[in-house]
């Protein structure tokens, strides 16, 4: 979302959609489907998702049950919009090393109790980066956060958001992400990658051992 008309605010990048009044003007990017369709339709469409943890109404046990059936490895599994709606690579990769995760791990192989962290780290995690427009998952980042929704004090930093880029007012940096080769944060071995899923996927050998 862009404040002012159209004609203050040119096209950059790849927008699907555009929505433009006398106040704002509002830019899709990325969408699932961008297409004039029926209810019925895009009932068909939402039924193919799984839960999103962004929703109030979200069924983890939905996702966890798909997980439970498959052979692929969790960090396939993760991508996959049927499974688990809106996670992404950053917080695929960041959320399977904060808990240890091999992400190579088979989805029938996964513990429940590592799931059930799982599930209740990314309702915790997409709720901050919704908030603030940035991906956040260092630890130190996500109290300073969660400190400041206490406050009250988030809607300060909602105010700078304009739409046009990511939120700016935490340093951006994470536990691997795009960090192959360099030292792992806790104990020290490189961070590897390998496209996984289509994108690439990061983790730490020594510290991602967990199933």
């Amino acid at each position: 979302m862009h404040p002012g008309p159209a004609a203050l605010n040119p096209v950059t990048g790849q927008v699907r959609l555009r929505i433009a009044g006398e106040l704002a003007t509002a830019d899709l990017r990325g969408p699932n489907v961008c297409a004039l369709i029926t209810p019925e339709q895009q009932d068909a469409i939402l039924a193919r998702l799984g839960p999103d943890p962004l929703r109030e109404d979200a069924d983890p046990e939905r996702a966890r049950t798909r997980i439970q059936r498959s052979r692929k490895g969790i960090g396939e599994l993760l991508m996959d919009q049927a499974v688990l709606a809106g996670v992404g690579n950053v917080y695929r990769c960041e959320v399977l090393y904060r808990h240890r995760v091999d992400p190579f791990t088979p989805g029938n192989a996964l513990k429940r109790k590592t799931f059930d962290a799982m599930w209740a780290d990314l309702v915790r995690l997409l709720r901050i980066g919704l908030t603030y427009n940035q991906i956040l998952t260092m630890d130190d980042q996500i109290d300073e956060a969660e400190a400041l929704i206490a406050a009250g004090d988030a809607d300060t930093v909602q105010t700078e958001l304009t739409g046009r880029r990511l939120g700016e007012h935490f340093e951006r940096r994470f536990w691997l992400y795009k960090r192959t080769g360099e030292p792992c944060l806790v104990c020290g071995s490189k961070v590897r990658s390998q496209v996984v899923a289509g994108r690439n996927l990061y983790w730490c050998g020594r510290c991602q051992r967990r199933h």
